[in-house]
C-alpha cells in the first residue's frame, strides 16, 4: 500500500461525492473551484512524500495552474461552459499528469491509470448532471485502488 496516494484517492472520492450532493445547495462552479484548491494541495503533499522524477513537479503544478485558472475563469463567468466540461479538463489534466509521472518512472500501473483518467475524460457526458460522480468514480475511487495496490517506497 501506498499511503500518500490512498489518501489522495480518498480524500478526492469524498470531496467529488459531496460536491454532488451540495450542488443543489451551492453553485457548482464555486464549489469547483475548493475542490480545484483540494487538488492542488493534494497533489503538492504526495509530491512531497514520494520520490518525483527530474521535471514531474514542474508538469504537475503547470497543470495545475492550468486548472485552476480556467476554473476560476469559469466561476467568475467570464467563459459559459457546463460544469461536465470542467470536469473533462480536470479529467484530461490529471491523467496527462499521472501518464507522464508513470512514463518518467518507467511505472507502468502510473501509465494505465493515466490513460484510464483521459479516455474517461471522453464518458463525463455521460454522467449528465452527475458529473462530480464521475470524478469520484474516476479519480478519486481509481486514485483509491490504486494507492492500495501500489507498492511503497
Amino acid at each position: 500500500m501506498n499511503t500518500p496516494l490512498t489518501v489522495w484517492g480518498l480524500v478526492l472520492l469524498v470531496a467529488f461525492t459531496g460536491a454532488h450532493y451540495m450542488a443543489g445547495s451551492y453553485s457548482a462552479a464555486w464549489l469547483w473551484v475548493g475542490i480545484a484548491v483540494v487538488i492542488i494541495l493534494l497533489s503538492a503533499w504526495v509530491g512531497k512524500n514520494m520520490k518525483a522524477s527530474k521535471g514531474s513537479t514542474e508538469t504537475w503544478m503547470a497543470l495545475s495552474v492550468f486548472g485552476f485558472i480556467t476554473t476560476l475563469v469559469v466561476a467568475f463567468g467570464l467563459i459559459s461552459v457546463s460544469m461536465s466540461w470542467l470536469m473533462s479538463l480536470w479529467l484530461l489534466l490529471l491523467g496527462a499528469a499521472i501518464y507522464s509521472e508513470g512514463h518518467a518512472r518507467n511505472n507502468q500501473p502510473h501509465i494505465y491509470s493515466g490513460l484510464v483518467v483521459v479516455v474517461a475524460a471522453l464518458l463525463v457526458p455521460g454522467f449528465g448532471s452527475s458529473y462530480f460522480l464521475a470524478g469520484a468514480l474516476f479519480v478519486g475511487l481509481g486514485g483509491l485502488i490504486n494507492g492500495l495496490l501500489a507498492k511503497s517506497k
